[in-house]
């Protein structure tokens, strides 16, 4: 078993891998990707991670970003359209668990509310797969388990009893 993580703008997300479990790590803000995916003119997030196991089938769209939570928004809802368009295009018809996290460095939002509706409408099916937290392990999150945040901000890790 191994470790998988990512860092930029002081946020860092990463995953301690279990047996059985695949996982790929993939940087979408690159050249490469945008090349891929035709996103010539559009911002796009910094991390697409497939996880896998036996019974579970997930993407997740990651943005890590210093304070500007609204554009991370943007990123992820831009990358997951494009992307979808790109699958559909080479015919590729998956069957994927969308996920989405943001990872702010800076101040964190107050009202994330309206964030992970627009996220649950656009990306993922459930505000259960959105998640806007501080650098941290994501692998609860990635396996199924939702996150209850205390007053402080917080997380608190309880599993998903749906699954």
């Amino acid at each position: 078993m191994g470790q998988t993580s990512y860092g930029e703008n002081k946020s860092r997300v990463s995953l301690k891998t279990e047996s059985e479990e695949t996982i790929l790590f993939f940087r979408t803000d690159s050249n490469t990707f945008r090349r891929i995916i035709n996103a010539t003119n559009e911002k796009v997030c910094d991390l697409v991670i497939l996880y896998a196991n036996q019974n579970r089938r997930v993407i997740c769209f990651c943005e890590l970003k210093g304070s500007q939570v609204n554009d991370a928004k943007e990123q992820i809802i831009n990358t997951h359209r494009l992307l979808m368009q790109y699958f559909t295009k080479q015919n590729l018809f998956l069957s994927l668990e969308s996920k989405a996290i943001i990872v702010p460095s800076g101040s964190f939002p107050k009202d994330t509310k309206k964030i992970r509706e627009e996220l649950a409408n656009t990306v993922c099916s459930s505000t259960q797969n959105v998640d806007i937290c501080r650098s941290r392990e994501i692998g609860d999150f990635l396996r199924g388990a939702t996150q209850k945040s205390d007053r402080k901000g917080k997380k608190k890790n309880r599993k998903n009893r749906s699954t």
